[in-house]
């Protein structure tokens, strides 16, 4: 069997591999043969008729809805291979990405990643209009990215920092920013102010404040202020949203040293330390009482060191290894509130979760920022303009 060959946009970077085995995006081999398409992993989708494939990609994710329509639209084998492609390259420069409700396109089967192809095409359908519709926008993303010489480019992610490392970063980038441009246009009601709130950067609410705490903080702080981007959760971007960072309305304070916690997490951090914080709670004491949040946080933040501190001696004297993978693993076995939290973020955040001076969130609090511990997902290096 024949596929037929598509134009190829030559500024998208991919190419068709010079052998007859196999073809190649972005100077990666996706493979299988042309030639015998019956060859796919059946995981990857391949040959599946939309209907088929978007069932199988549901039910394999544990998401099935019987009530989600069918796309309106077929994809062909190029489709299903280019849009493998499209998340090898988003998963190798920008990590962890997921949909809009939080949920990876990617699994891990036997050491092996396994993307849901068929479940990105489908969203990417439904937020675009149509794969037809998504390809043109593409080519928009990428003349303004390649436009001023790139000035635009050094507004997104990856930074300039993280690039040096990151082979593929521009290719990845046209996607990446096709999702956010989106994402503006329907925030905004169109696409003509795009580029320039990009290129502007902060919003002056921002800008005011952050200033105005600069002068009344004695000590310093990292902050990360506007960022073109869909929503991050624990290192992982939701695809077809966007951040209050992309519209310059919010800042990050210290984000390597005061965690992003998800409801399910928080859950479990409440039942290991026996504290409680809920949510309509975070909401009054930040508006009536924020010293007294702050000292809240403090508190369930030393307990639950002090808690991992005793559990992690206790594997240890059982024979269990240091390391942080081994351990993380042992104590989530060995505790069912552990469990909740996860490894990755008992790993992480072993040593606390929480250290902002309750000085510095003074500051914020008088500048009438929002902070992000008030949020379903508590956030706690996050502000923004309410």
């Amino acid at each position: 069997m024949t596929v037929p060959m598509p134009p190829q946009p030559p500024q998208l970077g991919r190419r068709l591999d010079p052998s007859p085995d196999g073809m190649q995006f972005y100077g990666q081999v996706l493979g299988p043969s042309r030639s015998d398409p019956a060859s796919c992993h059946p995981r990857h989708n391949y040959g599946r008729s939309p209907a088929e494939a978007t069932a199988w990609a549901l039910t394999n994710d544990g998401r099935w809805n019987p009530a989600v329509p069918e796309p309106g639209s077929s994809w062909s084998q190029y489709d299903l291979w280019e849009g493998e492609a499209e998340l090898q390259l988003m998963f190798e420069v920008y990590g962890l990405v997921m949909d809009a409700d939080g949920q990876s396109y990617a699994q891990n089967a036997d050491g092996t990643r396994i993307y849901s192809v068929a479940l990105y095409l489908y969203d990417r359908e439904r937020f675009f209009g149509s794969t037809q519709a998504y390809k043109d926008y593409r080519d928009i993303a990428l003349k303004e990215l390649e436009a001023d010489r790139g000035l635009l480019r050094d507004k997104l992610e990856p930074n300039i920092r993280q690039r040096p490392n990151l082979r593929r970063w521009k290719e990845a980038q046209i996607c990446f920013y096709a999702w956010v441009r989106k994402a503006f246009e329907k925030r905004l009601g169109g696409d003509d102010k795009i580029v320039g709130i990009i290129r502007l950067g902060s919003s002056k609410a921002i800008k005011t404040a952050l200033l105005q705490v600069g002068k009344d903080y004695t000590g310093t702080f990292a902050k990360e202020e506007s960022n073109p981007r869909p929503i991050k959760v624990n290192g992982g971007y939701k695809l077809g949203t966007l951040s209050d960072h992309a519209l310059g309305d919010a800042v990050d304070i210290d984000s390597g040293k005061n965690a992003q916690i998800t409801p399910n997490q928080w859950t479990g951090i409440e039942a290991y330390t026996s504290k409680t914080l809920t949510k309509a709670t975070r909401e009054s004491q930040w508006k009536m009482n924020p010293q007294a949040l702050h000292a809240t946080f403090v508190e369930i933040n030393a307990e639950f060191v002090r808690l991992l501190g005793l559990d992690i001696e206790a594997q240890a004297a059982a024979g269990v290894a240091r390391d942080d993978k081994t351990m993380a693993a042992a104590l989530v076995k060995a505790n069912a509130n552990l469990a909740k939290i996860g490894e990755d973020f008992l790993k992480k955040w072993k040593n606390g979760f929480f250290a902002m001076p309750w000085a510095l969130l003074k500051e914020f609090h008088e500048e009438k920022l929002l902070w992000g511990a008030v949020f379903a997902t508590i956030d706690l290096h996050h502000f923004e303009v309410p």
